[in-house]
């Protein structure tokens, strides 16, 4: 959208140009969001994805950041979180998360957990 769209727009009004510019800053917004969520090569709170579909402390207990570079192009970074907020890392998995994502357990060879009533809570 960025290479074929944003070059074909055209502006008769300064109304017109506003329009065009929320346009733009609409296709960045996607573009950036898509970016964030192919560098998260995990599955955390609500970013599922079905090729990662466990969580990844050690590589991803942070936030991503994507800024912009000298050449126009998009950095990736990752952040590290509080500690505070990071919990007892020395905990095993099971023990660390009371909910589970559709194939999380079996991905990471972890003995299938009972059904739950959601997040957390056994039936």
């Amino acid at each position: 959208m960025r290479d074929k769209v944003i070059p074909k727009l055209q502006a008769a009004s300064w109304h017109d140009v506003r329009l065009c510019l929320e346009m733009q800053h609409k296709i960045l917004n996607a573009e950036l969001s898509l970016r964030a969520s192919l560098a998260r090569q995990e599955t955390r709170g609500l970013h599922y994805r079905a090729d990662f579909p466990y969580r990844d402390d050690e590589n991803f207990l942070c936030f991503i950041t994507l800024t912009k570079n000298a050449e126009g192009g998009m950095d990736i970074e990752k952040v590290p979180v509080k500690d505070e907020w990071k919990g007892d890392l020395n905990e095993d998995y099971k023990s660390r998360y009371t909910y589970y994502f559709p194939k999380e357990l079996e991905t990471l060879g972890l003995p299938a957990e009972e059904e739950t009533s959601g997040w957390g809570g056994k039936k």
